[in-house]
């Protein structure tokens, strides 16, 4: 039901707390009274399945709402398999990390990831690059964070509010292969500044026309640094509303190869974001008409 908002389905007045979050409808409220009346009616026949009426045609009303659902959903489903999926990879930390190396041919590399607990967050063992195979291999590995309010989901954030991403750093890969072919290593801000280019492409049409005519910005703001391994396990990624859009500020921890800390030499962490919210910015929280918020980090 393209254009409704929330409280577009509900009787009477909305909650003020309901309302103050809800984006600002494309239709007038009798044309959705009258969508929404049409999907009851359909669903309750086809339900019934009574012999004087036309199930038939109540079927396929509904077949084709659900395909136009699922029509609507296909790009976020696809971002959010990103780092939600049944094998428990960060794909996008695995696109980071190769971002980080930036081997301009990496046909000899092979790039792993996996996830770890949010309870184990900052607590990972340096993932190590490896040559068992023929190939190069370099692990990394990602701690997904979410908001513990998104059970309220028409006020809070659905998608992860960080991947905080343990990887290995060019200088160590430089080292293993013994080859110049490397370009400059990116920075945190500029993974997450990819994360929008990225999330953005896949959006529809419609949402890129929305957010672009009405939607408030993302603003990346220059990496944080930290020096050592306690500041990095209480390190978070920076995210800053207010009515003039998103500002988000990423904490990096690089350490050298003769760091005297061997468990984490020749790391390049990031806490990045999710290309998932990025979308779900796009998509929803960009368009919200809500009063000024406070400045907060999660």
């Amino acid at each position: 039901m393209e254009g409704l908002n929330f409280g577009q389905f509900a009787f009477g007045k909305l909650p003020w707390w309901y309302a103050e979050h809800d984006l600002t409808p494309e239709v007038s409220h009798l044309d959705a009274y009258h969508t929404i009346a049409d999907y009851t009616s359909a669903f309750m026949v086809s339900a019934r399945n009574a012999l004087m009426t036309n199930v038939t045609a109540a079927h396929a009303f509904l077949d084709q709402g659900y395909s136009n659902t699922q029509f609507l959903l296909q790009p976020l489903s696809q971002v959010k398999a990103l780092d939600q999926n049944i094998e428990l990879v960060s794909h996008w930390t695995t696109t980071a990390q190769q971002l980080i190396v930036n081997l301009l041919n990496s046909t000899s590399v092979e790039f792993v990831n996996h996830e770890t607990g949010s309870e184990n967050a900052g607590k990972e063992k340096q993932p190590n690059p490896s040559s068992l195979t023929d190939d190069l291999q370099i692990v990394s590995s990602t701690s997904i964070m979410f908001d513990k309010r998104r059970k309220d989901s028409s006020v809070y954030p659905q998608s992860p509010v960080q991947l905080k991403a343990t990887m290995t750093s060019q200088e160590v890969v430089r080292k293993m292969i013994g080859t110049n072919q490397f370009g400059n290593p990116a920075s945190c801000q500029d993974i997450n500044q990819d994360a929008f280019t990225l999330a953005f492409s896949k959006s529809s049409r419609t949402a890129q026309s929305r957010y672009q005519a009405k939607g408030r910005p993302i603003k990346f703001l220059k990496d944080v640094n930290v020096s050592s391994k306690n500041h990095w396990n209480r390190a978070y990624l920076h995210l800053t509303y207010n009515t003039t859009g998103l500002f988000v500020g990423a904490t990096r921890f690089h350490t050298t190869e003769t760091n005297p800390d061997s468990s984490i030499s020749g790391q390049d962490d990031c806490t990045l974001l999710s290309p998932y919210r990025v979308m779900e910015w796009i998509y929803i929280d960009a368009l919200k008409n809500s009063k000024p918020q406070r400045n907060k980090s999660l």
